[in-house]
Formats: C-alpha cells, sequence, structure tokens
C-alpha cells in the first residue's frame, strides 16, 4: 500500500507511518454521537492540563518528540499549541466535518501528527519520502509551499500530497463529499508502533460512530 524511499529509511531509521483507508462512508457536518465524544475529550483534555504552564505542556513525552523535530525546522508542532487551546484556554474543537473532526479528535487525544485525504482524489501508489529541496505543492489554504529539506512527506504519482512540516495539500483533501477517506500518521523516533495503531483505532472508531456501515479498508504501520 504504501513503499519507503531508501533516503527516508537512511533519514528516519527509528521512524514510521500508519496508513488507515475507511471506504463507503456517509460524510456529513456533525452527528451527536462524535459531537459526545469531543465533548468528553474537551473535558479529559481541561482536567489533565489545564493548570499546565505551555513549557510543562510541551514536555509531555509525545508532544516532547514531536516538539524536538518540528524545532529542527524552525516551527513548532501545532497540535501542542490546539491542545493549549482546548486544554487551558476553554475553547471547543473545532467542527469541520465529520471525517476531519473523527481524526482531530483522536490527534489531540493521541498527540500524534496525522493527515487526512479523499482516497478518490489520491493518485496511487503513495511513497514515503524525504524533501529534497525542489518539490513545491499547494496548502489547503491555497499556498504554495516548497517542501523543508529532508521532511519527511507523503507523494502519490501526482506529487506531494502532504508534509510534517507544511500538512496536507488542496489537491486530495476532505470534503464534505469524501465517501473514502485515507489517514495517514507520521511518526518520528520514539513513537512506539502500537502507539500509533491504537491512535488508528481510535479514528476508526470515530468514523464509525457517524457511518456505521463504512468499511475498513486498510490498517498498518509501515515499515
Amino acid at each position: 500500500m504504501i513503499t519507503t524511499t531508501d533516503a527516508f529509511l537512511k533519514k528516519f531509521p527509528k521512524a514510521h507511518i500508519g496508513i488507515l483507508i475507511i471506504k463507503e462512508v456517509s460524510n456529513g457536518s456533525c452527528h451527536d454521537c462524535l459531537n459526545r465524544v469531543r465533548e468528553n475529550l474537551e473535558e479529559d483534555l481541561r482536567s489533565k492540563f489545564s493548570m499546565m504552564s505551555r513549557a510543562e505542556l510541551r514536555n509531555q513525552p509525545v508532544l516532547r518528540v514531536y516538539d524536538q523535530y518540528f524545532k529542527l525546522y524552525g516551527q513548532n508542532y501545532p497540535v501542542l499549541y490546539q491542545i493549549e487551546s482546548v486544554a487551558i484556554k476553554g475553547r471547543s474543537i473545532p467542527i469541520v466535518n465529520c471525517l476531519v473532526t473523527a481524526m482531530f479528535i483522536a490527534e489531540l487525544k493521541n498527540m500524534l501528527l496525522t493527515a487526512g485525504h479523499d482516497f478518490d482524489k489520491v493518485e496511487f501508489p503513495i511513497v514515503a519520502d524525504i524533501g529534497d529541496g525542489d518539490r513545491y505543492y499547494t496548502l489547503i489554504n491555497d499556498t504554495e509551499k516548497l517542501v523543508c529539506d529532508n521532511d519527511m512527506l507523503i507523494c502519490d504519482d501526482k506529487g506531494v500530497i502532504s508534509s510534517v512540516i507544511y500538512g496536507p495539500d488542496k489537491r486530495t483533501a476532505i470534503t464534505a463529499e469524501t465517501q473514502n477517506v485515507l489517514f495517514v500518521v507520521y511518526a518520528p523516533e520514539n513513537i512506539d508502533k502500537q502507539d500509533t495503531l491504537s491512535h488508528l483505532e481510535d479514528i476508526k472508531n470515530n468514523v464509525l460512530l457517524f457511518s456505521p456501515r463504512a468499511k475498513i479498508d486498510f490498517m498498518a504501520v509501515s515499515p
């Protein structure tokens, strides 16, 4: 389902990628069951982290791994600030559409960086590779970006569909009309493979809440 280049394996020998494909999804703008999971997570995050400073939050084991990765590129890990927004500032987890919300809930719960794509817009095969100073792609906000040198990325047959630092592309973005979906988890060194699999399970279970007839087509960690 996904191949990994020699360059990726040389640069990130202890990293891995999680892949989840779900088909025949009934997507929508919101769903009561998913909203309850979202609200419960908000309460849980506030219970755990509301009294922490940003520095203390940044030092949580998983967040620390990603924060160190992002710092290599002069960036901050966005999930850290999203957790801070909910747990410390009391804001709600944003609702986009059910698929994106299902992914976002799991991402904030497990703190693992995840990209979502409309499966039908992806031109397989997909490849895990690294930036080489010559790969541009268009982000969801229509900004064209050059992938950072040596950043983890996923390409399909047409080009880059996501990278760690800049996130997913516009061409394969999930929309309200998406029926078949691909989720990709980027896991740098020191992220346990079992944690990644559990994260994929959480996304799957969130999707099945609002689309119980959806079909789990593929779920795995590579390499």
